[in-house]
């Protein structure tokens, strides 16, 4: 059974944020980043150790959305899956960290 996903609040913000700016230039490139996006969090919660290491020393992980620039970085933790943020890949890097505690 897979472990349960929890996306932290900082998330559904960036989100709203990147679902904004695909809707404001076409409505349904936004609908394609929502289905590709769906897609790959059943991905990470079904095979969360099939995402490759961003940081080996903290085990964070992440999964690229495919035709977007947005990576999913999370961690599998012993009672869940942590998703971190829906980062943009030409932006801000490493900016999530300090939501890790």
């Amino acid at each position: 059974m897979p472990k349960p996903l929890v996306i932290l609040p900082e998330v559904f913000v960036e989100l709203n944020e990147a679902l904004d700016w695909y809707a404001e230039r076409n409505p349904v490139l936004s609908g394609r980043f929502v289905a590709e996006l769906r897609r790959t969090l059943q991905s990470v919660e079904q095979h969360p150790q099939q995402g490759a290491y961003y940081d080996d020393e903290h085990c964070f992980r992440y999964r690229k959305l495919a035709k977007f620039p947005h990576l999913i970085i999370y961690r599998e933790l012993n009672d869940r899956i942590e998703v971190l943020a829906v980062a943009h890949t030409s932006r801000r890097q490493g900016y999530w960290r300090d939501r890790v505690q």
